[in-house]
């Protein structure tokens, strides 16, 4: 397991931001806190796992998401969130984090660190998760989790890249990050183990409803290119008859 065991103290503080409930009925921690582990051994080397967790992760980001749809201004913590903040982002959660996976090339144990350091600032700061902020909290996080936890690492201009912003831009939101989280990045084993068991065993009809949808508009565009060709060969077919 590439994670550190914390202190006392550390645990404490763990314990304790679960009153914090900083992100409504939704907040994370407290849903890891009353889950029941199914104590299975851990193989984070399993791709299908991991982009199954990838899948869960990016469900819970969405309902908190849903959830905390009213405007940033409302924010109490506007000045904390502003480095975060993305204009009308034009990619879902599932497939940034899918995007930041396969091309950053980390491993399992960085997402879920990843996923306990952004609930951590929430927890801390009290700052409330939206779809404005989420993808650069998701890529500040995880560079903040590959650099603690990866043993072989890109350039931040690689993984700027991935993520779709500049390196100036990455550097400044990652030093944001990790002042925000006070510059702790221990994780106790007990609360890693309790995510992963969460993420990686829960199970949602969300990818089947995505994937139907999907397919359908797959099927409609096939429809349209189709309509398209027929229309092409009627008009070849017409402008090769005969006139008068």
């Amino acid at each position: 397991m590439e994670c550190n065991t914390i202190s006392n103290e550390n645990e404490n503080e763990e314990n304790s931001s679960s009153t914090n409930n900083s992100m409504n009925k939704l907040n994370i921690y407290n849903r890891i806190n009353n889950y029941e582990s199914p104590n299975f051994d851990i193989n984070l080397n399993n791709r299908s796992t991991e982009l199954k967790i990838i899948r869960n992760i990016s469900i819970v980001f969405t309902d908190i998401c849903d959830s905390n749809s009213k405007e940033l201004k409302s924010e109490k913590n506007f000045r904390l969130i502003k480095p975060f903040i993305t204009i009308n982002p034009s990619i879902k959660i599932k497939d940034y984090l899918e995007q930041l996976y396969k091309y950053g090339k980390m491993n399992g144990s960085t997402i879920i660190l990843m996923l306990i350091y952004i609930d951590r600032l929430c927890n801390i700061n009290k700052i409330k998760l939206t779809y404005r902020i989420i993808h650069k909290l998701i890529l500040s996080s995880l560079i903040v989790a590959i650099k603690y936890n990866e043993d072989e690492i890109y350039s931040l201009k690689v993984y700027a890249e991935i993520g779709g912003v500049t390196k100036a831009e990455l550097e400044f939101l990652e030093i944001c990050f990790i002042s925000f989280i006070n510059f702790n990045l221990f994780i106790k084993e007990e609360l890693f183990n309790k995510y992963y068991d969460y993420f990686a065993e829960e199970e949602s009809d969300y990818d089947d409803d995505e994937e139907e949808e999907i397919e359908k508009e797959e099927r409609k565009g096939r429809g349209q290119k189709e309509e398209k060709e027929d229309l092409k060969e009627q008009q070849k077919i017409e402008s090769q008859k005969p006139k008068g």
